[in-house]
């Protein structure tokens, strides 16, 4: 590729992005977007485990959460 051909798509490429000597606000808002998707996915891979586990239906009592909790204390503490 000879340096004259390189040097227009560069500046073709450039000038898609900009607009007027700007950043096209587009670009931001895809940055953006891909950033909260991450968080999202990220958030979704944590909280995997607790939805698992435990149902979000009110079921067990507080004195059964409170035995699972001191057997798990038990369990460490030895």
């Amino acid at each position: 590729m000879n340096t004259f051909s390189h040097r227009h798509e560069v500046c073709f490429t450039v000038r898609l992005i900009t607009r007027g000597g700007m950043v096209d606000a587009t670009w931001f808002l895809l940055a953006w977007i891909v950033v909260a998707l991450a968080a999202i996915l990220k958030f979704w891979s944590m909280t995997a485990s607790f939805r698992q586990k435990k149902p979000l239906d009110g079921r067990s009592s507080a004195d059964q959460q409170r035995a699972q909790l001191e057997k798990l204390w038990q369990q460490t503490k030895t």
